[in-house]
Formats: structure tokens, sequence, C-alpha cells
């Protein structure tokens, strides 16, 4: 039985998404959140007249550097807020890998490791032919 006491996990990005925009805006509000088709948790964050829509998507980078963050406006009030969209366990999973493909000492492993493996395997084969 699930705990009801305990926030789910939208409740939990959307309390995190706030705490990070209210430090520099005390009167940045949520404007949504929602889950998408995708599965992806979305947050909007419409902050005062004080500060920027920029701000608010620099604070929301570095909350949640994986997730994605842009700017949307309301068609129905010209409002301009801050969108976050939280990326789903497999594209953390795809970011990571692509992020670890690309560094050198990955490349470099790999590449160690393949050059080894051939380097046995031949080995291998010369002691077998060898017995012949």
């Amino acid at each position: 039985m699930a705990n009801s006491n305990r926030p789910s996990f939208t409740q939990g990005v959307a309390k995190r998404v706030l705490d990070a925009c209210q430090r520099e805006d005390a009167d940045a509000h949520i404007t949504y959140v929602g889950v998408d088709e995708t599965g992806r948790t979305r947050v909007r964050v419409q902050s005062s007249t004080a500060s920027s829509v920029e701000t608010m998507q620099r604070l929301l980078r570095k909350a949640m550097p994986f997730a994605i963050v842009r700017a949307s406006e309301d068609v129905l009030d010209g409002s301009v807020q801050a969108e976050l969209i939280v990326p789903t366990d497999l594209d953390e999973y795809n970011i990571a890998y692509a992020q670890h493909q690309l560094s050198t000492g990955a490349r470099l492993l790999s590449g160690g490791a393949t050059i080894l493996t051939a380097l046995g395997a031949s080995f291998l084969l010369a002691s077998f032919l060898s017995t012949l």
C-alpha cells in the first residue's frame, strides 16, 4: 500500500522547481504541472515583473541539468513562462551514454579493449594451429 503522505514524483519535481526559482524571485509561481503523453513531467513557472524569464531558465538549468528548459508564451494572456521538461529514465540513460561516448578516456579504453581482445584471439588461434 502506498504512503499517502509521501509526495508523488511530479509533486517533488514541482516543489524542487519552485524552491529553486523562489530563491531568486520570491514572487515566482507555478502556472502548470503535468505529465505529457510520453511520461515526461512538465512544469511552467512565471516570474514576477522584477525578474526575467532568462533568469528563471538559468535557475532551472542549474537545478536540473538534464532537463529541457525553454520559454513558453501563454497565448491567452501574453505572459511568458519558463518551462521545464523532466527527462524520463530512458532519456537520462541516453544522455549519459552519449556523453560517455564523447569522452576521450572512454574511446581510448574501448580501443584498448578491442586491441587486447584481437591480440588474445590471435594468440589463441596461433596456439591452436601449432598443435595441428
